[in-house]
């Protein structure tokens, strides 16, 4: 969970993610994904505010909502993606 503070303050590793999850075994690319797209959301969610404290200038790629099956990250601002992803992670 410390993945998703260390992506909204450094967004440029959010191209690594992407690397690393094409080296992990399936269970722990999906894992990855989950946070990485919790990062996402909450970055255009409050981005204005954000924006105070960090540069908010640098958007993570919505990388994985298609191939997940969630939100755009840009839809209403993130919110609806936010939602459903936490619904989802109380079943996972």
């Amino acid at each position: 969970m410390a993945l998703i503070p260390l992506l909204l303050r450094n967004p440029q590793c959010g191209n690594d993610v992407m690397e690393i999850v094409e080296t992990l075994p399936r269970k722990l690319a999906l894992d990855l994904k989950i946070f990485y797209m919790a990062a996402v959301y909450p970055q255009r969610y409050w981005k204005t505010n954000l924006g105070f404290y960090i540069d908010t200038t640098t958007a993570l790629p919505d990388a994985y909502s298609t191939e997940m099956e969630l939100p755009s990250a840009e839809e209403r601002f993130g919110k609806p993606g936010l939602y459903y992803l936490a619904d989802a992670f109380l079943e996972f």
